[in-house]
Formats: structure tokens, C-alpha cells, sequence
């Protein structure tokens, strides 16, 4: 999404495929799909008044219930989402356990430790003709 601003209720983004939406809302963004958001009965004119979070203080109760429908169907996709992840790593874990004579994968230290010294740079080939 790059620095774009999509800060306003009913906002469209594009996106070509249901696992970039998905990823979007992983990355912590509140988008509905268009079926979705469209189920939801928002009027254009509501739109206009009450896009922002300081103009939805004092909206009439039939927009706050539509608003609250959006949040509810947004809430539930999020926790689809995050069961389908919990899914993936309870899969990996049964495959990793399925074979116990796999190599363990070796965890990487990306900093050096306090107690040993750091490891020197690679020469170069100028260096190594000196």
C-alpha cells in the first residue's frame, strides 16, 4: 500500500487476489471486502458525513448499527485468519514430527554473543594479494 492513506470509511483499495486482501488485513488494516462492506447498507450520504472516526460521535443509531455490523463481519474474518494460521503451524508441527530424522534446523545468532569475539570479515581479494 506504500504511503497511501486510506483513512475514511468506505476507502477502495484494489487488490488482485483474496491472499493479498488477506494479507493486508494480517498486516493490521481494516478492510472489508466489497460484498461485505456493500451487506452492510451504508448510503452514500452517510459515507460523506460520518467517514471519519470525530464525525461518527454523534451519528444516528441506524448508521452506528451499520457501522457496528462492519466491525463484526471484520472481527470475524480476522479470527478466520488467524485460525487458518494456527492451522498452518499445528500442520508443520505434525510434519516435523512425522519425521523425527530430519535434521533439527539450527537456530542463527545474529549477533555475536558477548562472551566470544567477533568473527573477522572474509578478505577480499585485494587483501588476500598483500
Amino acid at each position: 500500500m506504500g504511503n497511501l492513506r486510506y483513512d475514511r470509511l468506505g476507502d477502495k483499495l484494489e487488490v488482485k487476489t483474496e491472499e493479498e486482501a488477506d494479507g493486508i488485513i494480517e498486516g493490521g488494516a481494516a478492510f472489508l471486502g466489497k460484498s461485505d462492506f456493500d451487506s452492510c447498507g451504508f448510503t452514500q450520504d452517510e459515507l460523506r458525513k460520518h467517514a471519519t472516526p470525530g464525525t461518527r460521535v454523534n451519528a444516528p443509531p441506524e448508521f452506528i448499527a451499520k457501522y457496528q455490523r462492519a466491525q463484526e463481519i471484520f472481527q470475524a474474518r480476522c479470527a478466520q485468519l488467524r485460525q487458518a494460521t494456527a492451522d498452518r503451524h499445528a500442520a508443520l508441527a505434525v510434519e516435523a514430527a512425522a519425521a523425527p530424522d530430519a535434521p533439527a534446523e539450527q537456530p542463527v545468532a545474529l549477533i555475536a554473543p558477548p562472551e566470544s569475539p567477533t568473527p573477522a570479515a572474509p578478505a577480499t581479494h585485494a587483501e588476500e594479494e598483500l
